[in-house]
């Protein structure tokens, strides 16, 4: 993994640019001492592994462009102190033919805001859009997503998760535009969330803005418990109960998770998870 620095106090945005046909095999570890604005281009037919973290400071500005047939894979990560309020903003353009696949991470902050847009420009555009957020004590999780669909042929698909423990609280408001230009588009919008405690709280708002007729559009939104039976079926096998609650949660996170291109930051926020769940007992 390389590891790629920002600490000038110039006012300028930095550019992280990927050149054209240019492919990056190694992930690329973005450490920026002002936790500000990035501007990430990824020129025609280039590809790249990106994951941005954030540790300290209020507020992450991001403006990615995926040009023609590009690809990049982009995880942003943040473990702030719970004494924070961040506010994280993601402005994402995807040419023609090119992918762009996104994971958000949220463990750390008092109130966490994420504003993540996603404009499909031209036909053949993909996104994929995940998030995870992880609430205890009483920390709070706000994500408005919007995928826009602009040109037709263009797919996009979000899966956005919580689990919350003690009073913490998630909110999700979520936002499919196809106009009437963007016909034949494929959007999805799914947000589950998991209510460890009575305490907790989660809220969806899934929105549909559809002029165009020939689209194939769904969104779902979740809300439950541990499941009793997954529970039981655990312990049937050897495990005590607190185990076997902490299994579920890990696995219910797994699916984002999974997708994040490192083995080292993927086991370690594994570990963050499991060490939050070891807290206390759950419910």
């Amino acid at each position: 993994m390389k590891y790629l620095s920002n600490s000038s106090e110039n006012s300028a945005t930095p550019v992280l640019r990927i050149p054209k046909d240019t492919q990056v095999s190694e992930t690329l570890f973005y450490q920026d001492a002002t936790h500000q604005a990035l501007t990430i281009v990824l020129e025609p037919n280039s590809s790249a592994n990106i994951i941005d973290e954030t540790v300290a400071g209020e507020k992450s500005v991001r403006s990615i462009h995926v040009q023609k047939g590009a690809k990049l894979h982009y995880t942003h990560i943040q473990r702030c102190g719970e004494d924070v309020t961040f506010v994280e903003e993601q402005m994402a353009e995807v040419d023609q033919d090119a992918i762009f696949q996104t994971v958000h991470i949220g463990l750390g902050a008092r109130q966490m805001t994420s504003n993540i847009h996603t404009k499909l420009m031209q036909p053949g555009a993909q996104a994929k859009i995940l998030g995870v957020f992880f609430g205890h004590n009483h920390q709070v999780f706000e994500a408005h997503t919007i995928q826009d669909h602009e040109a037709p042929n263009t797919q996009s698909d979000l899966l956005f998760k919580s689990a919350l423990k003690d009073e913490s609280q998630s909110h999700y408001e979520g936002v499919i535009r196809i106009p009437r230009q963007a016909q034949k588009s494929d959007a999805f919008q799914t947000n589950r969330n998991l209510l460890l405690s009575e305490k907790a709280k989660a809220k969806s708002i899934p929105k549909l803005e559809i002029i165009a007729d020939d689209v194939r559009c769904k969104h779902a939104a979740a809300m439950g418990t541990l499941n009793a039976e997954e529970l039981f079926y655990l312990q049937s096998r050897g495990l005590d109960g607190a185990q076997a609650e902490r299994m579920v949660v890990e696995g219910f996170f797994e699916e984002v998770l999974s997708q994040i291109p490192s083995d080292e930051v993927r086991q370690r926020l594994v570990k963050n998870v499991h060490e939050r769940l070891l807290e206390g007992k759950l419910g």
